[in-house]
């Protein structure tokens, strides 16, 4: 693939879309994370719970890697993890505690956090090892 096919593929999606789609999956992650289990038991989930929030959390590092690493072209590594990882920790820490406060049928777990924090650690390092290898400007 050329550099510029890339980099009119690039224009096409267009870095809002990812933020938009980052938007939309972070609403839909804190709702899914706050409604009662109960209401969920009609969907048949076989992963472990661990898995689904290593998961859950590893989609959502993604997603905003993706759009900021995207939308400030020349971030390093280092500046993209020290803005994802500490605000989605920060954010899996406030959805335990309110899963804790706000419903009768869940908990805050510290596993539950380990999971999350993993998630975002390899969802980060993913992506930027994948926009390294396939978005490398040649010079």
């Amino acid at each position: 693939m050329t550099y510029l096919m890339k980099m009119r593929i690039r224009h096409l999606l267009g870095v809002k879309v990812f933020l938009g789609v980052a938007i939309i999956y972070t609403i839909a992650l804190t709702f899914i994370s706050l409604v009662e289990k109960v209401s969920l038991s009609k969907i048949n989930i076989s992963f472990n719970d661990k898995i689904a929030h290593f998961l859950a959390y590893f989609i959502l590092a993604s997603l905003w890697t993706i759009y900021i690493s995207f939308k400030l072209n020349k971030s390093s590594l280092k500046q993209v993890f020290l803005l994802i990882i500490p605000l989605g920790f920060f954010y899996g820490i406030i959805i335990e505690v309110l899963q804790k406060q706000i419903t009768e049928t869940r908990n805050a777990d510290v596993f539950d956090a380990i999971a999350n924090f993993i998630g975002l650690v390899v969802g980060v390092l993913l992506i930027w090892f994948l926009k390294q290898y396939f978005f490398k400007v040649k010079k």
